[in-house]
């Protein structure tokens, strides 16, 4: 089968990725990591597995989060760099000024645009199987693309061969991804203040927009109750770390386990329309996501939706001792990336 899917890309038959091998046409290489637009772990997540696909493609990426960015400044910068040390020192602006492009949707004037043909037209939800050989001097990735998607061609010579989609994103966040020290400040001075003194069960549950993407996400998020209050059985003197976007499901936490529980003063919904969605600030929204993101990963245990691209976040922000993360909810967050149409409030924190 992988055989008939690599022909059907125009790839030889026996095509594999690997970082340790020759390539056509060595020297300047490049990928451009554009914003995929939408939840801000969901772009991390787009920002991971094309980086991993330019060290296997022997390209030099250059992530920019432009203007279709939910989590920017206005300024039309990189957005990536408000919350995160840059991947590299290279910017959009380096790229030479001739340069041979693919795909051809894109040219050396319009890299600053964005949402060129991005769900329709020529060269629309390009797939990253397009890339793998491609000669040109540039590469330009604005579409979604699952690491299960990439693992397939990975050759055995490859120090990524065989590793699961879950190793991959542990190694891939331990390498790229570094908050920056404001945040990382923020992460320090909440956690000394609130939560120092006792362990902690972190719980992230989605309301507001996710209800649009899974159907049975109250059904999910009832499930919750049974496991936190096992862990407080074994635990008694533990608190409870909550990271939600709905304001109904605060109030429920809030109501269930009153002093015990704690939030962030994150701002939250009250429709289905997502946080992101709403008019914030962007990068108020993006910091006070990826600030409960951090503080989750210092707590005891988690409980999760493996639906919600910021609890695999989480699951790859440390490693886990076995039975203390609990993974809920019915797909994994790459099963439902294109599952729902895109509407206002889709693709949630």
């Amino acid at each position: 089968m992988l055989h008939t899917v690599t022909r059907a890309y125009g790839m030889e038959e026996n095509f594999r990725l690997s970082e340790t091998r020759a390539v056509a046409r060595p020297g300047h290489r490049y990928l451009l990591i554009k914003a995929w637009g939408y939840g801000f772990w969901s772009d991390v997540h787009h920002v991971l597995g094309q980086l991993l696909l330019a060290e296997l493609t022997q390209r030099t990426p250059i992530v920019h989060w432009g203007s279709n960015s939910l989590f920017g400044d206005g300024s039309g910068g990189d957005a990536f760099r408000l919350c995160f040390e840059p991947v590299n020192a290279l910017e959009l602006a380096h790229l030479p000024q001739q340069l041979s492009i693919y795909p051809p949707k894109w040219t050396r004037e319009n890299l600053a645009d964005e949402n060129v043909n991005k769900w329709e037209g020529q060269y629309s939800r390009n797939a990253a199987q397009f890339s793998f050989q491609r000669d040109e001097d540039l590469v330009v990735s604005d579409f979604y693309m699952t690491l299960s998607s990439l693992i397939p061609w990975i050759a055995p010579d490859s120090k990524y061969y065989g590793k699961s989609d879950d190793e991959l994103y542990a190694d891939l966040f331990a390498r790229h991804l570094k908050p920056l020290p404001g945040i990382e400040a923020r992460v320090d001075d909440f956690y000394l203040q609130h939560m120092a003194q006792r362990g902690w069960v972190a719980v992230h549950a989605r309301g507001s927009d996710k209800v649009i993407e899974s159907a049975n996400l109250h059904k999910t998020n009832l499930l919750y109750f049974s496991f936190i209050d096992r862990i407080i059985e074994l635990n008694p003197e533990i608190g409870v770390f909550l990271l939600t976007d709905a304001v109904d499901i605060h109030a429920e936490f809030s109501a269930r386990y009153g002093e015990r529980l704690i939030t962030t003063p994150a701002l939250r919904s009250d429709s289905s329309t997502g946080v992101h969605m709403q008019g914030h600030a962007g990068t108020t929204v993006g910091e006070e996501v990826l600030v409960d993101a951090l503080l989750a990963a210092r707590c005891d245990y988690f409980v999760s939706n493996q639906e919600s691209n910021v609890s695999m976040a989480i699951a790859s922000l440390k490693p886990w001792p076995r039975g203390l993360m609990i993974i809920l909810g019915e797909k994994t967050f790459a099963q439902t990336i294109f599952s729902a149409p895109l509407t206002q409030g889709s693709r949630g924190r």
